[in-house]
Parts: structure tokens; C-alpha cells; sequence
């Protein structure tokens, strides 16, 4: 553990020491899989002296405010949650509701978007081209942890830069305090197996009750100092181990999309008994119970399929290769009707056929194609019972997309509510801001804090009366 001398005893905040494994169960040795116990964390309360604290001793003004054990296996994974993270913000006047101060990620496949909060406001936005995508091609992590680390420094560096006029610019409630942030929650395929760390999936149904019970605390020290709250994804049907053919399409998993669908719920942009459909690189429908919980999934490949066939196919010369910004309702159309009749396939090789006619812009032939993939997937659903006319739909997704679906489901008299760019990443920052206040504000959590933190003050005083009768 750090001496009192380690740091310059007059910080403006307070720090946190975040202690590592033994030696023995160091990087070097990686088949040791014992856990551990033992306390790593104190926290000096020097900047709570204010002027005294220059006039004492270091040992005088050291003090352990909080400790906890955590268990940890192989090098990393710990079972419980940074206690002593809510007394730092206890410390610097913070609580874990309105003027928290964190960092948020959320890892896709190809994408990684950052921000900095502090309480409900965005303070500053950050993204990185990396995904697991990159773990997969390459067999390795670096091109995630370096990107990660990249982003997340950059988005510190913006506490030094942002000055109060700017914070109460963006401030609708007039934040006049930025503190360095805490911690790092993250959802998406960062706890997956080619991100940081895996994260089991919840079974569903599961809500936020679920998914923050499950979600778990990490140190990664070659990304960031700061303790990093990884939300688990949710599975749908059988345990991994029960996927089989037969009941293949019971069984569905998502990781990010349950953050999105808990802050929709919160922010009450979708309603009970409702189904989300997201359209990013997969596109997903999300049954939500009675009680908001996820209830079940469908996926599909068709964003990640639409971007195959416009650059990796020889219809790529038929179709821009640039993301939709446009989408042509009667082209749209005509697509559905030649999946309906020849299947996916056939009319995917139409898009070449009506190139070498002529026939339509780049464009057009994209909304034809756009087209075959609505009817496809939407027939589906519509078969599986997951959409129907006494089901509210809420679209997540980009504009064009979003609207062509809504389109397509009005036709079906399916009622359906697009939701905006600012509205979606609203929701998925309120998810894993609840989350992460639920993961920190516990009774057993407030309990245990309470009990420790009375234990190790009482052991100070206990060590404090036996220096003074030595000296």
C-alpha cells in the first residue's frame, strides 16, 4: 500500500489507491487462479483540512475513510463493487444523482462512443474507429485498449479545459462545479469476450434489477486508473449451452441494447408491452413485458449483410457504398414486392440486373435493395407474432432507415413512434447512468460501508492511543 508521501498532500481532490494481486500472482504467472482478499484502497482526507493540512504531519491527516476486500481471479476480476468509490464522491461534495461526475462508453462493433457527464448534462463527447471487430481480425485486444485509453484521456483532459461559463453554456440547471470524473461505466460488446472483459448475459426477462445485479467492477491498467463498471448483456431462451438446432430460434442475445431499452423506459419513450426495434449493424426487435423487462429478442444480420452487399459484393457498383441518407418510397416498394415473390436472393441480384439496364440512380437501387431487407425481416416478426397492430413499436436508428421501416409497418397497420438521434443517445446514457447509481446505492452495499469504514476508524483510534503511549 502507498505511503502517505506518495502524492503532494495538498490535492485539490481526493485520491484514490488502487492496489494489484501479489507478486506471486502477477502478469507473469497466468495460471494462478486463487482469489484474494485482502484491502487495497485508502483515501487521504488532507484536502478536507484545507490551510491545516500543510501544518501536520502526513500521518497525522492520513486516514483509511473506507475499506473494502475484494476477491479477485486470475488478474483482475473482482466480485464486488468499489465501495469506497462513493465515499471519494462523499468527499468532493458529490452524490450519486445529480452532480456525479462519470465517464459513459459504449463499444459496438466498429465504433466506440465516449462521454464525459457530470450529473444529467454532457459535459464532452469522444469516439474512437475500434470495435470487437478489431479483437476478431487481429486475436489481439491492443487496437481496444489503446483506443479506449486514447479516448478516455482525452475526455479527462476536458475537466482542465472546461471552464464554468461553458458548463453553465450546456447546463440547463446551472452546474457550476466539474470534478474530476470517478469511475467508467460501459455497456455494449466491451463486456463481451473480444472486449475488455466478459460479462455473462442476464437471463431474461430481466430489467433493471437484473442487469445491474449482474453487471461487475474491473481494474485495467493499461487502459485507465479508474475503476470500470462493465453492464452485462441479455439473453433470451437457453443457456448457451442449450442452443440447438431445433430450438435455435427461441435463443437470442443482445449486449447494449438493454441499456437503451431500461433508459427508454425511464425517460417513458416506450411503454409497457411494447416492442424496440433497433436498426444499427444488426437489426434487433426487443419484446418488453408488463413490467418494462425484456422478454425476449430477434436478430437479424441485415444492417451488417446491407453494408456486405454495397462494398464486398459485385453489387457494388450498382449501389453508392456510403451510408443511406435517402431512401426512395416507390423503389422501397418495389423491393418488398420481389423479396415477397422470389425471395431475399433473387431480389438482391435484381439490384444487378437493374444496373446493367440502366435502370434508376445508385440510390434508387439502393432503396430497392434497402426494400428486400424490410420485407424480409418484417415478414418474419410479423409470422413470429412479434409485430401486430395492438403492439406499439418504437424505431431506433439512423433517419432514413427509421422511416422507411415506419413506413412499411403503417402499411401493415402496425403503429409505429421513430425516435431521434438526440432522443437515442439520451436513453442509452440515462440506462447506464441508472444503472451505475443502482450499482453504487445498495443496502448491503450502504450496510457493509457503514459497518467496515466504523471498524477501521475504530482500529485508528485503537493504533493512534498506542503511539501516543510509546512516545
Amino acid at each position: 500500500m502507498p505511503s502517505s508521501n506518495d502524492t503532494n498532500e495538498t490535492n485539490t481532490s481526493a485520491v484514490l489507491y488502487f492496489g494489484y494481486l501479489p507478486a506471486h500472482c502477477s502478469r507473469t504467472n497466468r495460471g494462478c487462479q486463487r482469489s484474494f482478499e485482502f484491502s487495497i484502497v485508502t483515501a487521504k482526507i488532507g484536502p478536507l483540512l484545507g490551510n491545516k493540512a500543510q501544518r501536520l504531519r502526513p500521518r497525522r491527516f492520513q486516514d483509511i475513510v473506507a475499506v473494502r476486500y475484494f476477491s479477485f481471479v486470475r488478474e483482475r476480476q473482482c466480485t464486488s463493487a468499489f465501495v469506497s468509490l462513493t465515499t471519494t464522491m462523499k468527499m468532493r461534495g458529490e452524490n450519486t444523482g445529480e452532480n456525479m461526475c462519470a465517464i459513459y462508453v459504449d463499444m459496438g462493433t466498429t465504433n466506440t462512443r465516449g462521454w464525459l457527464m457530470c450529473g444529467s448534462e454532457v459535459i464532452a463527447r469522444g469516439s474512437k474507429p475500434v470495435g470487437v471487430r478489431d479483437t476478431a481480425r487481429d486475436g489481439s485486444k491492443k487496437r481496444i485498449h489503446d483506443g479506449l485509453r486514447e479516448m478516455i484521456e482525452a475526455l479527462r483532459a476536458q475537466v482542465k479545459t472546461t471552464s464554468k461559463t461553458t458548463l453553465k453554456a450546456v447546463s440547463k440547471t446551472a452546474v457550476t462545479k466539474l470534478s474530476a470524473p470517478a469511475c467508467i461505466a460501459a455497456t455494449g460488446m466491451i463486456s463481451s469476450p473480444l472486449g475488455l472483459a466478459e460479462v455473462p448475459h442476464v437471463g431474461a426477462p430481466a430489467g433493471m434489477v437484473e442487469i445491474a445485479a449482474a453487471s461487475k467492477w474491473f481494474q485495467f491498467p493499461e487502459v485507465t486508473d479508474l475503476p470500470v463498471l462493465l453492464v452485462p448483456g441479455v439473453r433470451s431462451g437457453p443457456a448457451h449451452a442449450g442452443f440447438a438446432p431445433d430450438s435455435i430460434h427461441t435463443a437470442d442475445v443482445m449486449r447494449g441494447e438493454e441499456t437503451l431499452c431500461t433508459g427508454l423506459s425511464a425517460l417513458g419513450y416506450v411503454e409497457p408491452s411494447a416492442v424496440v426495434l433497433n436498426l444499427g449493424s444488426h437489426w434487433k426487435a426487443i419484446q418488453l413485458d408488463a413490467e418494462g423487462r425484456i422478454a425476449s429478442s430477434i436478430t437479424s444480420l441485415s444492417g451488417e449483410l446491407i453494408h456486405a452487399a454495397q462494398t464486398q459484393t459485385i453489387l457494388a457498383s450498382s449501389v453508392p457504398q456510403e451510408r443511406v441518407t435517402r431512401i426512395s418510397e416507390p423503389w422501397k416498394a418495389a423491393g418488398m414486392r420481389e423479396q415477397r415473390r422470389s425471395g431475399l436472393a433473387r431480389a438482391l441480384f435484381s439490384v444487378r440486373l437493374l444496373g446493367l439496364a440502366s435502370q434508376g440512380t445508385p440510390e434508387d437501387r439502393l432503396s430497392f435493395l434497402i426494400g428486400a431487407f424490410i420485407a424480409s425481416d418484417m415478414d418474419a416478426l410479423i409470422s413470429r407474432r412479434v409485430l401486430s397492430h395492438d403492439t406499439p413499436v418504437v424505431i431506433v436508428g439512423s433517419a432514413a432507415l427509421s422511416e422507411a421501416w415506419r413506413s412499411a409497418l403503417a402499411a401493415m397497420s402496425v403503429s409505429a413512434t421513430v425516435l431521434s438521434v438526440p432522443e437515442t443517445e439520451d436513453a442509452l446514457l440515462t440506462g447506464l447512468r441508472c444503472t451505475l447509481e443502482k450499482c453504487l446505492i445498495t443496502k448491503d452495499t450502504k450496510k457493509s460501508f457503514t459497518t467496515e469504514a466504523q471498524r477501521h476508524r475504530g482500529k485508528l483510534k485503537r493504533s493512534a492511543k498506542k503511539a501516543k503511549k510509546k512516545s
